[in-house]
């Protein structure tokens, strides 16, 4: 790397209100605007992004830098965490938000940090995973021997509910009377195919919570065991990752039999659209996972939304549940 470019990381007891304003600075110079996400009236960008660095596992560094005379050229900011692989606890390496300031392109300073991520932070973990699809990131973490991808693709499952606005907001080569109409038989035939949504007799009850108490340890744990490969999950995770306000704007729904979890649901609407960031239902409770997907289609129609998306993998356990309610695939792959 050039000798005017100095990497390193910044420990969470370092990270400062003066800091965040200046990663801020640079990550909007970076990205034009930053954060996407919608953010919670009273929720500043920068209280955002002191919510990233304050993850659920602590004792890593809060972000990789760059810095060229003393100006911070290049920021990642790192999410450790742990995964289940096959019931077994591994730990697990997300970087997000990796920008490089416009006036320091073309200086080193994306590779000095991703060289860092790659000597000093990836031997500490178990697995290090990137989803970004970007040319040039990919070409670093190739050059770097890292492996290009593995596990299912993934891609948006999406439900029109208004296919005519959503026709239009996606643009395409088609007219949009017609784009609109495809979009509508191409949700009727996932229906079809799907046989059917799950019925079943629906002995528990559906409500809205601010937060996840101490029940979900267990729920968790106990849900989390069909899946090969699943982020691990419990209450201390899940509440700062949804119930707090700096991470946005979520909605919680419980599904709850003679007091006991059976699942949960987690959505967020960003303009024309209502996402499901996060389901999760006790193993063969099926209908519950069905109730829960509807119960968000319904909360998406009641926000004015567009369309529903859900981000899963080609094969999931829920992928008949949601194509049964007429989700199907549409849009770009994500690849882990």
């Amino acid at each position: 790397m050039p000798d005017d470019v100095i990497a390193r990381p910044v420990e969470r007891s370092e990270v400062t209100r003066d800091f965040l304003e200046r990663a801020v600075t640079l990550l909007n110079r970076a990205f034009g605007a930053w954060p996407r996400v919608v953010l919670p009236e009273g929720v500043s960008a920068v209280d955002h992004l002191d919510w990233k660095a304050n993850g659920p596992l602590p004792g890593f560094p809060a972000f990789l830098i760059a810095e060229v005379d003393g100006q911070l050229a290049g920021s990642r900011t790192t999410l450790a965490r742990r995964v289940l692989v096959r019931s077994e606890p591994k730990l697990f390496l997300h970087f997000v938000d990796a920008g490089v300031d416009p006036a320091f392109q073309g200086r080193g300073a994306n590779r000095a940090t991703q060289q860092m991520m790659h000597d000093v932070l990836q031997p500490q973990f178990d697995l290090s995973i990137d989803d970004s699809t970007n040319p040039h990131m990919v070409h670093g973490r190739t050059r770097l021997g890292d492996p290009r991808a593995f596990g299912n693709q993934v891609r948006p499952a999406v439900l029109p509910l208004d296919a005519w606005r959503l026709a239009r907001s996606e643009g395409g080569r088609l007219p949009v009377p017609l784009a609109a109409l495809r979009l509508r038989l191409v949700s009727t035939f996932a229906r079809i195919t799907a046989g059917g949504e799950r019925g079943g007799a629906k002995d528990f009850a559906l409500r809205t919570v601010s937060e996840f108490d101490s029940r979900f340890d267990a729920f968790c744990a106990e849900a989390s065991t069909p899946f090969d490969f699943i982020c691990e999950r419990d209450a201390a995770f899940l509440n700062w990752r949804y119930a707090d306000p700096r991470a946005g704007a979520f909605t919680i729904r419980v599904a709850e039999r003679a007091g006991r979890l059976v699942g949960y649901v987690v959505t967020k609407v960003d303009g024309e659209t209502t996402h499901v960031v996060d389901l999760l239902i006790t193993p063969g409770e099926m209908q519950v996972a069905s109730a829960l997907i509807r119960d968000a289609v319904d909360h998406a129609r009641a926000a004015g939304s567009a369309s529903v998306s859900c981000w899963t993998p080609e094969h999931h356990p829920y992928r008949n549940a949601l194509q049964a309610l007429g989700f199907f695939s549409l849009g770009d792959t994500a690849v882990l």
